[in-house]
């Protein structure tokens, strides 16, 4: 079984070799040179890694770095770059690179990284939550219902994980906006949880699985 491995590049050379090297380790690429293009090819085919350079033709490669996190959690994310100081390394990081192998770099070392990437726990490995004929995996996002598959955005996987840590119980609105913006010096508007809570309902595909108990709170039943 090959992985598909997509790689954000725009050095064309650069590309070449890559897809040379890893096809040889049965590791496919698909290999585009924008951020625009990637955002769009990423929602058409499952990638177990993303390889993002920095420096590509529309902008800084984090952005896009930060769009994975946020929509495609449980992919795995490598940063190659030119960039390589200690504190681009760290900004790398802190948008949510998996690891960050700075330009020019071994071929050896490359592969090395991205098999560990690979090898890393896969979705029927990772902790589960089971409630109303559903699969949820925190880890990653992932909600599975039969044949049904989709991925939670961030926020959306930090509140379902909140509510189903205190299933059978209400939770006060209060008490969500507090775990889900920490410190924030602007707490989200009233309607911005509301939001949250029916795209929340709209992707579980069980829309009493929530009670909303008006000008209070919300509740995960245990039935």
């Amino acid at each position: 079984m090959k992985h598909h491995i997509l790689l954000l590049e725009n050095d064309p050379q650069l590309v070449t070799d890559l897809k040379s090297v890893f096809a040889s380790y049965h590791l496919q690429v698909t290999a585009v040179s924008t951020i625009k293009e990637a955002q769009k090819i990423v929602i058409e085919q499952e990638y177990k890694l993303v390889i993002v350079d920095r420096i590509v033709d529309d902008g800084d490669g984090l952005d896009f770095v930060s769009y994975l996190r946020d929509w495609y959690p449980g992919i795995h994310i490598l940063c190659l770059s030119s960039k390589g100081q200690v504190n681009e390394r760290i900004r790398g990081f802190s948008k949510g690179a998996d690891d960050y192998l700075p330009k020019p770099f071994a071929t050896q070392e490359l592969l090395l990284r991205v098999q560990s990437l690979l090898k890393k726990q896969k979705v029927s490995d990772a902790p589960c939550w089971e409630l109303h004929n559903l699969r949820f995996y925190p880890e990653n996002g992932m909600v599975i219902k039969g044949e049904y598959r989709t991925v939670l955005r961030r926020k959306e996987n930090q509140l379902l994980l909140f509510l189903l840590r205190h299933k059978g119980q209400v939770v006060t609105r209060k008490m969500i906006i507090d775990s889900l913006w920490p410190g924030d010096q602007e707490l989200p508007l009233e309607s911005t949880l509301d939001v949250y809570i029916r795209r929340l309902r709209l992707k579980l595909k069980t829309p009493d699985m929530i009670t909303t108990f008006r000008g209070y709170g919300y509740m995960i039943a245990t039935y």
